[in-house]
């Protein structure tokens, strides 16, 4: 089921000028698979990428429900900041439903 679910939706893991690896590939869409999403959404992209020396960042961006999404988490770790853009990631989903009343499905 979950392979259906990644095969309807296009979820694109970037790396800003550093390698991604399948690991880290496997964790954000693993991860993303597990939040309730919003039904009018078929593409999101995480770019992930050092902001400094000190600091790695992940950024979601997604156009759902008429509107683009951009969200950016920097932490010393990068399985940290995905962790914590998850975190953010659903709290937007919930708003978003909250304020559309459009229904969400459960993508596990």
């Amino acid at each position: 089921l979950n392979f259906l679910k990644e095969f309807i939706m296009d979820i694109k893991v970037i790396g800003d000028h550093i390698e991604i690896t399948p690991a880290i590939d496997e964790y954000v869409k693993k991860k993303f698979l597990t939040l309730t999403i919003p039904d009018k959404i078929s593409q999101v992209e995480f770019r992930i990428g050092n902001e400094n020396k000190l600091e790695q960042y992940v950024q979601f961006n997604a156009h759902i429900q008429h509107q683009n999404i951009n969200i950016k988490v920097k932490n010393d770790n990068a399985y940290k900041c995905i962790d914590s853009l998850m975190t953010k990631i659903h709290r937007h989903f919930v708003k978003i439903k909250e304020k559309s009343h459009i229904p969400t499905h459960k993508l596990t």
